[in-house]
């Protein structure tokens, strides 16, 4: 019994050292910016296994040790060491997903206890975790979800459960969770604060600012906690400490919530405090009321005046994935899709919507931002009322309940608030912490039953470890190969957020060796592919079809492939293709729009014309401004070319008062020759000309040399003395005005357009340019520039010459007029010098 004893301390002990030091040893890398040279996958399989190994060791001295509160404080005090661990901070976020494995392990060690240990419950609970159990537990049968995913869904319920029962067996009490959840704050805290001085935006040991957020509002109470103690322990009359440490202690957990910029975090806590207030109102003195009145104001003060905060329509993805979320429970009430389908089942159900629009889409679409909801879609209405019925001891308000449980309450509850307007509860550190409070609440629902039968603690010895090394071992078959795709995955976007990206398509390719349905890594690979032109890119995209075909943004990219290959006609049956998937892309109607150009597919321009105009409404227009002014400028012209002045004005002073006041200057001034260049009153305000003196300035320009006899001389006095007017513009005005001279002063447009060319080979334009200049071009600017022989088209024709940016490696092209044709001269559409 001896040996066991002191084996029992320097396993624990080990334990509880190598879980501190797994924390710490990252602080002095991230400190020194340095990437970590073991953080590489074999050394964190070999950390799992290490952990492993441990938790086994040590469930077999608790079955040969009763004496084991040392014990059961190690079994989640190694916890932060294990999340921590396998979670980045210093290593560019390459381990994202391996909170997953966390889950499973820490899964496992609770159902240890669950089943050696018998707990008490109402009906009511035992129905709720019978049916989310067995809505899972068919999803795992039927394969119809990813197992990865559904045992992460298990977590839910054992690891509470697991936490109820090691806190009533082993009489823990809040300052035992205490040192537990206080780790997880210091740590936090001091490389939010370490970013926050070097003037980025705070995520601490997360890879999200709502996730730090998260993770402060659930560890903040208990640190206020332990400093109480720590500070009543060592002076017993001093009341001043104690209140100087909460204060700061809230001050720098504020501090850092507000730098987060979160509004899920802000709207809990309000919400928590007014329902706080409101179940104490008749106990609280008016003094205390006013307190968090004012902690109210003052959240609600920082929700309004944050700009982030507020503005949603731009950047807030959150009532668009309500809404298809909720189609999507609708279309599967019963079992839902299956954890692990959420993403490809949600898009159809965003497209259509503004989902696309806004400036955070894309992998937003992974989860719901609503817990319940994505509760329900993935595994079922049932398993979703289920589980709200086991949140009801959240909201409880028990003045008898041990402090223990009242500091879970908050943690428990402000996470699960925010966890309905985030995804913070389904990520990372947070996510463990949160069922780890959640089972404390627990405690009064499921009381543990006593031991009967003294001969099953015998057993436990044997019966015990083999029980968790067959769990353990299954689990961790299905989830590795899942792990490692998506870990390799994961360091491909990094690569390619660093512009390597001949090394992130290597890991895209072993990232689906690994998991060969992983549409994400397909998705990537084949954009790689084809942004590197490999030879096989198109088998590349193809495999990406084949997995899912309907995946947003798949089908430009084939097409794009295919006007590569100077097949412009197949290419726009995939970008008619990704139009209809994705109804909303400005993006994907300009593809079409060029392809249907090259294809000489006269029979569908104007469809091609008239869909960007129809597709792009008001409001989508407006969010659309400020990543592609594309889809307004031809619902500009096609206003003007329908003479519907109402919208003609509503486009261009949206575009005046916004960015592109020059863009909409050059296409007022070349569309509307009838009207006087000076005179805009019926469109432009002249408020806004006060905002826009380059507009007015242009304008004068234009109408001196409109009147000039001498319009050379005109032009190069303005470039020479104009410094708010760039070379691009004026020579845009020379060559806009120049036709007129044509035969007088041909050197007009000759000058005019070795300004162009000179101020814009940097961005790659297509721009026109006289015969003279034909020789002198090729020889300086190559493949940059497209030509147009024709040395009288300004005298034949009204053009109008704008440029889109199609993200080619070499030239970008758009050759447009006015009216209702496009120039098809094949010396224009030089496909030669294109797909160079």
């Amino acid at each position: 019994m001896q040996k066991n004893k002191r084996l029992s301390q320097v396993i624990v002990y080990a334990l509880l050292g190598f879980s501190v030091l797994s924390i710490l040893a990252y602080f002095p890398a991230a400190l020194l910016g340095a990437d970590l040279p073991w953080d590489t996958q074999e050394y964190r399989l070999g950390g799992l296994l290490f952990f492993t190994v441990l938790a086994l060791l040590c469930t077999f001295v608790k079955a040969n040790f009763k004496d084991s509160r040392r014990y059961a404080i190690s079994f989640f005090l190694f916890i932060p060491g294990l999340c921590i661990y396998f979670m980045p901070i210093a290593s560019h976020g390459n381990a994202y997903l391996w909170q997953l494995p966390v889950n499973i392990l820490l899964s496992a060690l609770a159902l240890s206890y669950i089943l050696f240990n018998k707990l008490r419950y109402s009906k009511l609970n035992g129905v709720c975790i019978l049916v989310f159990l067995v809505m899972l537990v068919f999803h795992l049968i039927s394969d119809s979800s990813n197992a990865y995913y559904t045992l992460y869904y298990l977590s839910y319920i054992l690891i509470p459960l697991g936490t109820c029962i090691l806190l009533q067996k082993e009489k823990l009490s809040a300052i035992h969770f205490s040192f537990l959840f206080s780790l997880v704050w210091i740590v936090t805290t001091l490389y939010a604060v370490l970013q926050i001085i070097q003037n980025q935006w705070p995520t601490g040991i997360s890879l999200n600012p709502n996730w730090l957020a998260l993770i402060i509002l659930i560890t903040c109470p208990w640190m206020v906690y332990l400093s109480g103690r720590l500070i009543k322990s060592r002076f017993k009359e001093e009341k001043h400490a104690y209140y100087l440490s909460s204060l700061i202690i809230l001050t720098v957990s504020v501090f850092i919530l507000y730098h987060c910029n979160c509004k899920a975090a802000w709207l809990a806590v309000m919400l928590y405090v007014l329902f706080f207030v409101l179940n104490k109102i008749k106990s609280l003195s008016m003094r205390i009321l006013y307190i968090f009145c004012i902690i109210l104001c003052f959240a609600g003060s920082l929700f309004v005046l944050s700009e982030r905060i507020i503005d949603y329509e731009k950047k807030d993805v959150r009532i668009p994935l309500f809404s298809a979320t909720a189609r999507l429970v609708l279309a599967n009430p019963l079992n839902g899709c299956g954890p692990g389908n959420f993403f490809s089942s949600i898009q159809p159900e965003l497209a259509g919507s503004d989902y696309f629009d806004r400036a955070v889409a894309g992998e937003s679409a992974e989860h719901s931002h609503n817990e319940l909801l994505q509760i329900a879609a993935v595994a079922g209405l049932p398993a979703m009322l289920a589980f709200a019925l086991l949140l009801i001891p959240l909201f409880r308000n028990n003045n008898l309940n041990p402090m223990v449980v009242q500091l879970a309450q908050f943690s428990a509850l402000t996470g699960f608030l925010m966890g309905m307007f985030d995804k913070g509860i389904n990520n990372g550190v947070g996510n463990i912490l949160w069922l780890i409070a959640l089972g404390i609440c627990w405690m009064s629902s499921f009381p543990l039953k006593p031991d009967r039968v003294k001969i099953f603690e015998k057993k436990e010895a044997i019966l015990f470890p083999l029980a968790l090394v067959l769990f353990i071992s299954l689990a961790l078959f299905i989830a590795l190969p899942i792990t490692q795709s998506q870990y390799l995955y994961r360091r491909a976007r990094q690569a390619k957020i660093r512009n390597l990206n001949n090394k992130a398509y290597d890991f895209c390719t072993a990232s689906l060796q690994h998991n060969p349905a992983n549409i994400k890594a397909a998705f990537l690979n084949a954009s790689l592919s084809l942004k590197l032109q490999h030879k096989n890119a198109w088998q590349t995209i193809q495999r990406a079809l084949a997995i899912n075909p309907n995946y947003p943004g798949l089908n430009q990219i084939a097409g794009r492939y295919h006007m590569l290959d100077d097949n412009p006609d197949e290419a726009s049956r995939y970008f008619r293709r990704e139009i209809s998937l994705q109804t909303n892309s400005i993006v994907s109607l300009q593809w079409y729009y060029i392809s249907v150009l090259a294809a000489r597919r006269m029979e569908l321009l104007q469809d091609a014309r008239t869909a960007i105009y129809d597709k792009t409404s008001e409001r989508i227009r407006k969010r659309l401004i400020f990543e592609n002014k594309t889809g307004m400028i031809e619902a500009l012209k096609t206003a003007y070319r329908k003479s519907d002045w109402k919208e003609f004005q509503e486009i261009a002073n949206f575009l005046l008062s916004k960015i592109h006041a020059n863009t909409v200057i050059d296409l007022i001034l070349i569309h509307n020759r009838q009207f006087s260049v000076d005179n805009y009153d019926f469109r432009i305000s002249d408020k806004q000309l006060e905002f826009w003196p380059v507009f007015k300035k242009k304008s004068r320009i234009a109408a001196r040399i409109k009147t000039s006899d001498d319009p050379l001389n005109i032009f190069f006095e303005l470039q020479r003395s104009t410094k708010e007017l760039t070379a691009r513009h004026l020579a845009s005005i020379a060559m806009i005005r120049g036709h007129a001279y044509l035969s007088k002063e041909q050197n007009v447009l000759i000058v005019a357009g070795k300004q162009l060319i000179e101020v814009n080979t940097a961005t790659k334009t297509a721009v026109f340019i006289r015969p003279e200049l034909r020789q002198e071009t090729l020889q300086n600017y190559g493949n940059s520039v497209i030509y147009a022989e024709n040395e009288y088209f300004l005298e034949q024709h009204q053009i109008i010459a704008k440029l889109i940016d199609i993200k080619m490696p070499a030239v970008t092209l758009a050759i447009l007029k006015t009216e209702n044709e496009f120039l098809a001269n094949k010396q224009i559409l030089n496909w030669q010098y294109y797909k160079k």
